[in-house]
């Protein structure tokens, strides 16, 4: 029962302070009562809370800090400090009389008095402005009390990368000439102290334009806003929290160098940033490109579409840079097609004067065997000179012999015989051929056996000499099928 007990005490504790951290939503209204007075003279006004919450709250009243020193607010009776007790989801009023301290305030003409309203357990606060017209009594302070207020635009959040712009605000609120007076503005970034006058009710805006070490981490910060007159403060010490924000963008630096039938490209990334960033940098390059090319260091290649790209994966320190070379090198291209040009060039000056071309024009076939076949052999003089003593021999297969009874053509053998492995070789002696002039050597062979699955002829070979160059050109196999 104990522990049960102290589990419902620690539960209470913690609703209280849910409750107590949570925002008040709640509204203010301010009527004045009398708000024309003398410097001698007490205004009067009423203020109006309304508790829009399902809880009753307290609140307090009082002057700003700008205001307290020149204003005197109060209630009758006299409360201190004055709070006001609203119910949930209703209103509740207190009469303030507010009375100018003669020293402080000055000369006739309207002032604004800051009132802060704010729930009892909160800094949460609404101000009203209290208006009131100073009527001139005819009585002139002696000695003025230097009084100013302070005002800033400095930003919430800075962004170190930019240049940071603001502004002070200075607000003599009497007529006392203030001059030497020293403003000091510092954070942990920021260092600044200017002299500056301000005549009677001048207002001065003091603009501020810094530049900050980009490099500067994020973090949270404080400026401190002071301004001395005489060696003493002339109010205290105005604070504005700021944070430092993060920012960060991967740049390209690119060059590129040419020589010969290669490039070279050079792309240096650097981290603008006041953070470390972990990314992927990438070259684009093309399918030609990448076989003819490297990347310096070792990159990864990646796909995206149609288009190739180098990768790196790199983690930089703010500004640290990661530098990347792409080659091309058409180089070897070149070399290769400089070989082919100059075999080709070779071949063509080393090839033969005389083209040779055997073929088999007709086939008789018995029981689905060959039995007798027509060859033909062009010869063709393909220079612009006359060719002599050309001699064409062809061999004969072992299976195979001439048909000498059917034997015809423009140029009849000049020799039959048969050689030491008892091959028959055919020997026409042609003579000379004039430029482009082309000859066709024909005979039949025969078989006495069938021959099934068809066979291959031997080339036919010629024999001449140009300028004591002797030339043995071959013509082409050929195949002969059922």
């Amino acid at each position: 029962m104990c522990k049960n007990k102290q589990l419902f005490i620690l539960l209470s504790v913690f609703l209280l302070s849910i409750f107590s951290v949570a925002a008040v939503e709640y509204s203010v209204d301010i009527t004045a009562i009398k708000d024309r007075i003398s410097v001698d003279d007490t205004a009067k006004f009423t203020l109006t809370v309304n508790n829009a919450e399902d809880t009753a709250q307290t609140f307090r009243i009082k002057a700003s800090l700008s205001d307290y020193l020149k204003w005197n607010v109060y209630t009758v009776p006299l409360a201190n400090p004055i709070l006001l007790d609203v119910d949930a989801s209703s209103n509740a009023s207190v009469n303030l009389s507010v009375k100018p301290i003669k020293k402080y305030v000055g000369s006739s003409g309207s002032h604004f008095v800051n009132l802060e309203v704010l729930p009892k357990n909160s800094e949460e606060k609404i101000i009203k402005q209290a208006k009131i017209g100073l009527i001139d009594s005819g009585v002139e302070p002696i000695n003025y009390v230097p009084t100013v207020t302070a005002k800033t635009t400095f930003p919430d959040t800075v962004d170190p990368s930019k240049e940071l712009r603001f502004t002070v605000t200075l607000t003599n609120q009497n007529k006392l000439d203030i001059t030497d007076a020293k403003l000091s503005l510092s954070s942990a970034f920021l260092d600044e102290e200017l002299t500056l006058s301000l005549g009677p009710r001048e207002e001065k805006i003091i603009e501020v334009n810094k530049k900050l070490d980009p490099k500067t981490a994020p973090q949270q910060d404080t400026l401190s806003i002071n301004l001395d007159y005489e060696g003493k403060p002339v109010f205290s010490t105005q604070f504005k929290n700021y944070d430092i924000t993060s920012y960060s963008e991967i740049t390209q630096k690119r060059s590129v160098s040419k020589g010969f039938l290669s490039t070279t490209e050079s792309v240096t990334f650097t981290n603008k940033a006041n953070i470390p960033v972990r990314t992927t940098v990438s070259v684009p390059t093309t399918a030609v490109k990448k076989f003819f090319g490297s990347a310096s260091p070792e990159p990864q290649i990646t796909k995206e579409g149609n288009m190739y790209y180098y990768t790196w994966d790199v983690e930089l320190a703010p500004y640290e840079s990661f530098s990347v070379e792409a080659s091309e090198n058409y180089v070897i291209l070149f070399v290769i097609a400089l070989a082919a040009i100059a075999i080709l060039v070779l071949l063509y000056i080393n090839r033969s004067p005389l083209v040779l071309h055997k073929k088999v024009t007709d086939t008789e076939h018995k029981e689905g065997g060959i039995t007798k076949l027509k060859i033909l052999v062009n010869v063709k003089n393909r220079t612009d000179k006359k060719l002599k003593h050309i001699v064409i021999v062809d061999k004969v297969p072992k299976l195979l012999s001439i048909d000498k009874h059917t034997t015809i053509g423009s140029l009849t053998p000049s020799k039959i015989k048969k050689n030491s492995k008892h091959d028959t070789l055919i020997r026409w002696d042609v003579g000379e051929l004039m430029p482009g002039e082309e000859r066709v050597i024909s005979y039949y062979l025969k078989s006495d056996l069938h021959i099934l699955g068809g066979m291959t002829l031997q080339p036919a070979m010629a024999t001449f000499k140009i300028a004591g160059k002797k030339w043995t050109p071959r013509s082409n196999r050929v195949h002969v099928a059922i």
